[in-house]
């Protein structure tokens, strides 16, 4: 029971939690001794201040650890306090790192996460572009972590969903009061295939001033964060500069230059964060050393371009040339046990694909 009562502690401690509930158990021994201990023993630990201590005592509950159990049992909720293996390494290094985190779902190894955010009122482009990128890092093992909300975030979580990967979207509210409640499917299939999470009890309600601070959990869970699109002031640009405040990476996509939510993004590049342009070039710059091979997206696709009695033919070129780098009309008849006029339409299919191209030498090679 200790981690709930730890989280009690957190949940009386509101915006203080990050600070004091480490130094509460650490003078009185432990999270239970620390929540049982009257009013003169904190006040005489000088841990808490007045208007602290008199707000503790108001909201002070005896069985408020059995309350929290109880909701995670029925719910299936973890409760991963700072001492736990299972907290995120990430969140140790922010300067005001969450005394405790509830969970629905599973992490990730948190090898390779990348935060992508970006405005609520996003446009057809910028929603296009966070779905794409999330796609196609989550295909190459990256997780994708967002916030869940309209926009930006549910177009990531909902690519990374698409790419097969894992996702995971950060609450500015207890489980109680998913918000939106319109993402209340979306939210089913991250606790799938991810982990939702937040720092707060499950009655909490996500009130405004709470969004900068989940911002900071975004931040700490990743090695970088992309803005996608962003207005001047926003939470995306808040977010971006808590990255940069946290030694985190920061990359903006470029947009429309009359676009407003692409104000944010272009001051962004303007003040050092790196521009990137696709999804590929994305991956090499956060995780060159990646050890998932990247795979071009147009891979993905291009044998849907082909006549179907020719799509086993082509994968088997595609995949030597590969293996091998370039080769000459008279190599690759040498390893395909083909006619040369089979050989010859399958190389024009793949040319006309922009799979692969005649180089110096009449030498084929990929150019995806």
């Amino acid at each position: 029971m200790e981690r709930y009562y730890y989280a009690a502690l957190a949940d009386l401690l509101g915006y203080q939690a990050p600070n004091r509930v480490r130094e509460l158990v650490s003078y009185f021994g432990s999270a239970k001794a620390a929540f049982r201990a009257g009013s003169r023993d904190l006040k005489a630990s000088g841990l808490l201040k007045e208007g602290l201590l008199s707000y503790y005592e108001e909201m002070y509950q005896g069985d408020l650890p059995e309350q929290i159990y109880d909701y995670c049992e029925t719910h299936q909720v973890a409760v991963v306090t700072e001492y736990s293996e299972e907290y995120p390494p990430g969140l140790r290094e922010l300067s005001s790192p969450p005394a405790v985190l509830y969970r629905k779902g599973t992490f990730p190894s948190w090898k390779r996460t990348l935060g992508v955010v970006g405005s609520r009122k996003a446009t057809a482009y910028g929603l296009e572009n966070a779905r794409s990128f999330a796609r196609y890092l989550a295909g190459q093992g990256v997780t994708v972590v967002s916030g869940g909300a309209f926009g930006i975030d549910a177009a990531a979580h909902q690519g990374a969903l698409d790419g097969g990967g894992c996702t995971v979207a950060v609450l500015a509210g207890g489980f109680q009061h998913l918000y939106p409640a319109a993402h209340s499917r979306l939210f089913g299939q991250i606790a799938q295939h991810g982990a939702l999470v937040t720092e707060y009890a499950p009655w909490v309600e996500p009130l405004q001033k709470r969004f900068p601070l989940r911002n900071r959990l975004v931040v700490g869970l990743c090695s970088g964060v992309l803005v996608v699109e962003a207005a001047l002031k926003s939470g995306a640009m808040i977010t971006a500069r808590l990255a940069a405040e946290e030694n985190r990476d920061v990359y903006a996509i470029p947009g429309l230059i009359h676009s407003a939510t692409s104000k944010g993004t272009h001051q962004l590049i303007r003040d050092g964060a790196l521009l990137v342009d696709g999804p590929e070039q994305l991956l090499q710059e956060a995780f060159p050393q990646c050890a998932v091979p990247a795979k071009k997206e147009t891979e993905l696709s291009l044998f849907d371009q082909l006549p179907s009695a020719q799509v086993p033919q082509a994968q088997q070129v595609f995949s030597w040339l590969q293996e091998a780098g370039s080769q000459s009309m008279e190599q690759l008849a040498e390893h395909f046990s083909w006619s040369l006029a089979e050989l010859s339409s399958v190389l024009l299919q793949l040319e006309i694909s922009g799979a692969v191209r005649q180089g110096p030498g009449n030498r084929y090679m990929l150019v995806v």
